[in-house]
């Protein structure tokens, strides 16, 4: 059996750039509403999205000038997504027993691209665009027992008696920051990033290699890179 836990785009408490947890707190019995009989496998679901071409008007390119020969248009919509933050239960306060799950919800910025005026009126003022056509969700499978591969995007639990989802806030971030911070720390640690403010195909490039060769997970830009980068966290 199969179910939508949480879902983005109607649970509108869960914000982005937090973190939520749920423990198992005792081994309950079939007569507590929280007890959770059988095991379950949590998977995240990322965002779909919808390419749509998108013809722009003088005056809205005149708005996207990066200088007077490029434009810098987005080719796809900022959104979020859910990761699992599982090392970080061992900080939560009376998880006795070490069950549970934390997710994150964290926010993607819009992707752009530097366009040269010439090529933008070659494509007739139009170009692709990825736009959010669903919303990232956690769903939950039952299993009657522990299955033999758990993929990156699951994490397994076992049958128990599980609060209710609650914040854990001390994983955030004490300041804001940019793209243009992110291309600056990787700049400063020999990559060569144009310091433009777009996550683009060689920031990602940069960052995945960081992520590497500091045995980090690759993909996302989560508190452990973070940290890693210097990026200061509670």
């Amino acid at each position: 059996m199969e179910e939508t836990l949480y879902d983005a785009s109607n649970l509108k408490y869960l914000e982005a750039g937090k973190c939520y947890y749920s423990l198992s707190v005792f081994s309950g019995s079939e007569k507590n509403t929280c007890f959770e009989s059988n095991g379950f496998v949590l998977e995240l679901v990322d965002p779909k999205f919808v390419e749509k071409n998108i013809k722009y008007t003088k005056e809205e390119l005149e708005l996207l000038k990066k200088d007077s020969n490029y434009y810098q248009i987005p080719v796809k919509e900022s959104h979020t997504k859910f990761i699992f933050r599982e090392p970080y239960l061992e900080k939560v306060e009376n998880n006795e027993n070490g069950k549970g799950y934390l997710f994150c919800k964290v926010e993607i910025p819009e992707e752009k691209i530097i366009i040269s005026i010439e090529e933008m009126e070659k494509r007739k003022n139009t170009i692709s665009l990825k736009k959010v056509n669903t919303h990232p969700k956690i769903i939950k499978k039952y299993k009657k027992k522990k299955p033999k591969k758990i993929k990156p995007n699951q994490c397994y639990q076992e049958s128990g008696c599980y609060q209710t989802l609650k914040e854990y806030s001390s994983i955030r971030s004490k300041s804001r920051f940019g793209v243009r911070d992110l291309q600056k720390k990787l700049n400063d640690l020999g990559y060569e990033l144009t310091e433009n403010n777009i996550m683009n195909e060689n920031t990602k490039k940069a960052l995945i290699d960081f992520q590497k060769k500091n045995n980090l997970n690759t993909g996302n830009l989560d508190s452990e890179t973070l940290k890693a980068l210097g990026f200061e966290y509670e």
